[in-house]
């Protein structure tokens, strides 16, 4: 089915809530007490008509006077199943189907499952789920979740897609205690109609949304996925947080009934659509913090400046940059002159400039940094001091905002919440020189995925034309000769009927070769004796040649 531009999953104007109870121990009350929040319609839908938290509840779905936009179904999965069916009747836009037991838990949960893709696919009806924790977009109220506490998120330009509904709840949790706030959380759950890509993709078009999250398990649909990252990276970061670097496939598995492939291909893969690829929690949140507020042109190298009152979390910051390979460049001689011109010989006065305390003098430097012609990015570390620097002024002085800066510093808690509300959106604040490295390299990497989509040019769609190749199992020369033919290069090779044959390819390909035998029936050549490696001397390849023969 075509996506929805404006899906009434996260803009609706109309909720209903199946299956509410008026007994606050059960999860259909919960759902419902947050649903009532909603600056929308809401009607509950529960065993009979009541009233509760000032909506009303009608004893079935024949009593809804109106179809509603999306309806939320806190019911098990047999009669979920036939509830979606009745509501893609009545003409209701998206249904959201919370329950487990189906793809994740057993083959009759599986079939459940095809059964509401089955109804998605033949209907008009959008499905999210099964087995999922629901929806939350702060702005409007739509807190579509059993967890009580969504009701206090902070809307904020982070747009949140998980897998898990468990991360999905943290990581708008993380964003909103420590980060920009939350433009909309969705958990996508089993996926059986709406999946990961374009979930995505609808919570990168709500107008809200600066910076996306992404988090994956395991992905059925990975190229939708790729080219959706690749379509909005250019105008919103996306940030994603790939599941599985050590051996769990096991669990997401039981989980949401997705393997999560290999880590290291998976990261690769979306880095080169345009993501920024984080391995922790921290640093997503740490990333995000940083690309919802601050964001370079397409560069390849950014510079990075660095302006501290004190030495030592200087040394650990520029340290951990240097580890994450961002470029803390030498200072222009006129702007090192300026700088040694206010600052006393006896701190740092090249990049990273140390004013030796955030007194006077650190607004100075800040600005000749700024506007050095090899900084980018302006990046402050100044611990908070009665009577040092003003930094909500420096931000204006700087034009935080306009000019890319991030800011490291450490304070009592409270003064620090005074300062992150004073400070505002533009300049965000960090309380660790790691956390402050990280959220640096995010934006520097960011830059470099954007530069490196402007310098490719993709080529002409070309598809390879297997039509010539005998029936599988193939053999590695036959499926290297067609991808040949639309441009994918591989190493020199021959394919060899005789031991003439291979000597007079020895004779023609740069020493040192492989011999292998090509047999598309041996799986395991290297355990068949079929591969042999370093070849450099004629007799050498004789001798493998006859190894080959001896093991078939």
């Amino acid at each position: 089915m075509e996506g929805l531009t404006a899906p009434p999953l996260l803009t609706p104007s109309s909720v209903a809530v199946v299956g509410v109870s008026t007994d606050p121990t059960k999860a259909g009350y919960s759902l419902f007490e947050n649903a009532c929040h909603f600056e929308g319609s809401v009607v509950g839908i529960g065993r009979q008509a009541n009233d509760l938290h000032g909506r009303p509840i009608v004893a079935g779905l024949d009593e809804l006077s109106d179809p509603p936009d999306l309806a939320v179904l806190a019911i098990p999965p047999g009669p979920s199943v036939d509830t979606v069916q009745k509501l893609d009747r009545l003409g209701v836009g998206a249904a959201i189907v919370c329950a487990g037991g189906f793809a994740e838990a057993s083959p009759d949960g599986a079939g459940l499952q095809r059964q509401l893709a089955d109804i998605a696919d033949g209907g008009s009806i959008r499905v999210l789920g099964p087995n999922t924790s629901g929806i939350v977009v702060p702005r409007s109220k739509l807190f579509c979740s059993f967890v009580p506490a969504v009701r206090e998120l902070i809307p904020g330009p982070l747009g949140v897609v998980a897998q898990s509904g468990g991360v999905a709840h943290s990581i708008a949790f993380a964003a909103s205690n420590d980060g920009p706030g939350v433009s909309a959380m969705v958990g996508v759950g089993n996926g059986a109609d709406l999946r990961l890509a374009e979930l995505v993709d609808m919570v990168g078009q709500l107008p809200d949304t600066k910076a996306l999250v992404v988090h994956i398990e395991g992905v059925p649909d990975g190229t939708a996925l790729l080219e959706v990252v690749q379509r909005l990276h250019p105008s919103i970061p996306v940030i994603a947080l790939k599941a599985g670097r050590s051996n769990v496939d096991h669990l997401a598995t039981s989980h949401t009934g997705a393997l999560t492939g290999d880590w290291a291909t998976a990261a690769a893969m979306l880095g080169d659509a345009g993501a920024v690829v984080v391995e922790t929690q921290t640093d997503l949140i740490d990333a995000a913090k940083a690309l919802t507020a601050t964001r370079l042109e397409p560069m390849s190298r950014p510079g990075v400046g660095v302006v501290t009152g004190q030495a030592g979390p200087a040394l650990l910051l520029v340290d951990r940059l240097q580890q994450l390979g961002i470029d803390v460049p030498p200072l222009d001689d006129e702007t090192a002159r300026r700088i040694e011109a206010i600052i006393p010989d006896l701190t740092h006065r090249q990049n990273p400039v140390d004013t030796g305390r955030p007194g006077g003098t650190f607004s100075q430097a800040a600005l000749l940094v700024r506007d050095a012609p090899t900084i980018d990015l302006l990046v402050l570390f100044a611990l908070l001091e009665p009577g040092a620097v003003d930094l909500p002024q420096l931000a204006t002085e700087i034009g935080a905002g306009s000019f890319p800066t991030l800011l490291g510093t450490g304070g009592p808690q409270t003064q620090l919440r005074d300062l992150i509300d004073q400070l505002g959106p533009t300049l965000p604040a960090y309380d660790l020189p790691d956390r402050l490295a990280r959220g640096v390299w995010a934006v520097c990497r960011d830059a470099e995925r954007r530069a490196d989509a402007d310098a490719t040019t993709p080529p002409a769609t070309s598809h390879p034309d297997a039509s010539s190749l005998p029936p599988p199992p193939l053999i590695e020369a036959h499926v290297k000769a067609v991808l040949a033919a639309v441009g994918v290069a591989s190493p020199e090779h021959a394919l060899c009927t005789s031991h003439a044959e291979a000597h007079a390819a020895f004779d023609r390909i740069e020493a040192p070769v492989v011999v292998k035998v090509a047999a598309a029936s041996i799986a395991h050549k290297s355990r068949a004796g079929g591969v042999h490696l370093d070849i450099t001397e004629p007799d050498g390849l004789q001798r493998a040649l006859e190894r080959i023969d001896a093991s078939l």
